[in-house]
């Protein structure tokens, strides 16, 4: 029967280079067979006072997180001995939108997006999205 390690390690994820360098580092020690992608923040704010250095923070976190930890480990979980697989937590705020959290209705939308897109992308690369 097969061991899982599970390894938790804490780390900025908007920090890509560490994110990269902490990625390789485990893929090429222990490899890697699946990874989970849930980080998410918010704070209500109306559209009309929304500023620009707040889109950005919360694009980073919730968006562009999820994209370059899924490129990143992308090598690792192709040549996983299982199938390897990917889990991105989106929100029902990608499908219905609520009020005073115009960005993270647009960043969880964008998680929805991501994960049909490198699901038809990497369907034959032994990774499940």
């Amino acid at each position: 029967m097969d061991h899982y390690n599970i390894v938790r390690i804490p780390v900025d994820i908007t920090d890509r280079e560490n994110v990269k360098k902490v990625v390789t580092e485990i893929g090429e020690k222990k490899g890697l067979d699946f990874l989970i992608n849930n980080a998410g923040t918010t704070k209500r704010w109306r559209a009309e006072d929304l500023s620009e250095e707040y889109w950005d923070k919360i694009h980073r976190l919730d968006l562009d997180a999820v994209f370059y930890m899924s490129q990143y480990a992308y090598p690792y979980l192709k040549k996983s001995k299982h199938v390897g697989r990917i889990v991105n937590i989106s929100s029902m705020a990608a499908h219905l939108g609520f009020e005073e959290v115009v960005p993270y209705c647009s960043t969880k939308a964008g998680v929805t997006g991501i994960t049909r897109g490198l699901a038809i992308e990497w369907v034959n690369d032994n990774i499940l999205d």
